[in-house]
């Protein structure tokens, strides 16, 4: 645990769908959860503090606990250490996961031809350089100077591989998140993979909109610079074992009243309740083969809403109805989402399970359950889309009201 800690400026606060209070850092929008005693705690953070000080004044009995928390708000990057410090764990500090990204040689050459159509004699920020090969290679294609930013000890890697190739008197590695850090001078392009199989989950709106805000000139260039959600319906075989064995437990949960000669509805009824609230929120990561038997698309894709990267608003909810005509039957009770993002007018990259030619970096599709229910060729299944980009999911779907609305009741 570093000496001392305060709160990101992208550290946020809010409720999670079971209704309790989250946390939520630059590295992870997966909520870490909070008790709503604990926020006082975190406010000692609003300035750099000592963790193991604060504890002892604030609860110095809860002390195991709220180091956990502090190791896990630390993780995601909700507290950062002072005068910069630099992340020496976790997914974009390990260099297995830098070299699958320069394994996806559809990603690189897309990034690539992009900023040599757009770096030279420009001044460029790269949001999250990682390895840095892609701020070597605006460097190479004429870039007068790349600030690359990198909060994680990888920046060590990046700067050692821009020296040993000449580029180093072009490109400024930055130490720190691109949300906490201040550039000398304005910036002509603004660029960054910030793409995962949760499209937005990575916090691509907020970065890019903040590094527009703060370091592009007026009439700038976003790389990416236009993102679009799309979705297709599904079968899908994990949601349903998981369904299955739910449903197994509850039906055991009724036995129990039997075996016990006593009414114990109200614990039937709590893990019901239980179930819906874990399984009503399940998503997970899936590659969709369209032509395999495994989980089966029933659906034409649609578009789930667009951005216009660096202007959209990251704080700004959207809600729409979308209409799926079904092309196959079948038990939809997920919905993959995924995107084509435009880097520029010439080059858009998709993980669309349709597409031939995928970014394999950003992995499958995202999967988000919903309630089962049995389709037909030729019929329209209705889902309410919730986008809310500073989360992840940052897309989650509901059937309409007054339709199933949990996972057990089909």
């Amino acid at each position: 645990m570093p000496a001392a800690l305060q709160l990101s400026s992208n550290a946020r606060l809010r409720w999670g769908a079971d209704g309790r209070l989250v946390a939520d850092g630059a590295r992870s929008t997966e909520g870490i959860a909070i008790e709503a005693g604990d926020v006082g705690f975190l406010e000692r953070f609003a300035v750099a503090a000592d963790p193991e000080a604060v504890i002892r004044e604030h609860a110095p009995g809860a002390g195991p606990r709220l180091r956990a928390l502090v190791d896990d708000l630390h993780r995601i990057g909700a507290l950062v250490p002072t005068g910069g410090g630099l992340v020496d764990t976790g997914h974009f500090a390990d260099p297995q996961r830098q070299l699958a990204l320069l394994w996806d040689s559809v990603r690189m050459t897309a990034f690539r031809r992009a900023l040599e159509r757009c770096a030279a004699g420009r001044v460029l920020v790269e949001l999250g350089t990682g390895h840095g090969v892609l701020a070597c290679l605006a460097a190479r294609a004429g870039a007068r100077r790349v600030f690359a930013i990198e909060e994680t000890s990888m920046i060590d890697v990046a700067r050692e591989i821009a020296r040993r190739n000449g580029l180093d008197d072009r490109i400024v590695f930055v130490e720190g998140n691109s949300l906490d850090v201040e550039l000398p001078e304005r910036a002509q392009v603004v660029f960054g993979d910030l793409m995962g199989a949760d499209p937005l989950g990575a916090g691509m709106l907020v970065y890019l909109h903040d590094a527009a805000t703060r370091f592009l000139e007026p009439g700038g260039t976003v790389l990416p610079a236009r993102l679009t959600l799309l979705a297709v319906g599904v079968d899908s075989k994990r949601i349903a074992r998981e369904t299955d064995e739910a449903r197994n437990w509850l039906r055991g949960a009724k036995e129990l009243s039997a075996a016990y000669g006593l009414d114990l509805a109200p614990l039937e009824q709590a893990s019901r309740s239980a179930f819906a609230r874990s399984y009503d929120t399940f998503s997970y990561k899936e590659l969709l083969d369209p032509a395999t038997e495994g989980d089966r698309i029933l659906t034409r894709e649609v578009q789930v809403a667009e951005f216009e990267l660096g202007r959209a608003d990251p704080a700004r909810a959207a809600e729409a109805l979308l209409s799926f005509p079904v092309e196959r039957g079948g038990t939809l009770n997920a919905i993959a989402t995924y995107a084509a993002v435009e880097l520029d007018a010439e080059t858009t990259l998709t993980n669309s399970p349709h597409a031939t030619e995928r970014a394999s970096a950003w992995g499958g599709q995202f999967l988000s359950a919903l309630p089962p229910v049995e389709v037909a060729a030729g019929a329209t299944a209705e889902v309410v889309a919730e986008v809310t980009p500073w989360t992840s999911p940052a897309v989650r779907y509901r059937r309409r009201s007054g339709e199933a609305g949990s996972l057990f009741d089909a």
